[in-house]
């Protein structure tokens, strides 16, 4: 089968279940399946796909259909610019929870910025994937 018959048959298939971004959601599961970028699936639209990475890929589709989220299907999500991994065992960071990592870091610049403290102290315990950490870490180096 071609790439573009599969990029076209998957994406028929979750919009016939109802998810809501199909073709995006589609060509997230094909690149990282077939490990190109999502402009690269149709700079090979032409491509054969070999009949055991269809099957990798149909079960992915599949999976998607049933509404298993897409960063569980993928194994990882971006938090902050961050890679964060994921699986079924750990909680999908929120865009909430994105926001009030924006608003600590900003919080903590100014105050730094105002000589209120030199360097915060924060805690992250228990709170799954350990976006927040990572996320504070990288960005100010705030843990």
């Amino acid at each position: 089968m071609r790439l573009k018959e599969i990029i076209y048959n998957s994406t028929e298939y979750l919009k016939r279940k109802g998810v809501p971004s199909a073709k995006y959601d589609t060509e997230l599961l094909l690149s990282h399946v077939l490990g190109v970028s999502r402009m690269e699936l149709y700079l090979e639209f032409d491509k054969i796909i070999n009949p055991d990475v269809a099957d990798v890929i149909r079960q992915s589709v599949a999976k998607r259909g049933e509404r298993v989220p897409l960063q569980y299907i993928l194994g990882d999500t971006i938090f902050l610019d961050c890679k964060i991994d994921v699986k079924e065992t750990v909680l999908i960071p929120r865009p909430e929870t994105e926001y009030m990592v924006k608003s600590i870091i900003d919080t903590c610049e100014l105050l730094i910025n105002e000589n209120r403290f030199l360097h915060p102290t924060i805690l992250d315990l228990c709170t799954g994937s350990g976006a927040i950490a990572i996320a504070l870490k990288k960005k100010k180096n705030l843990l």
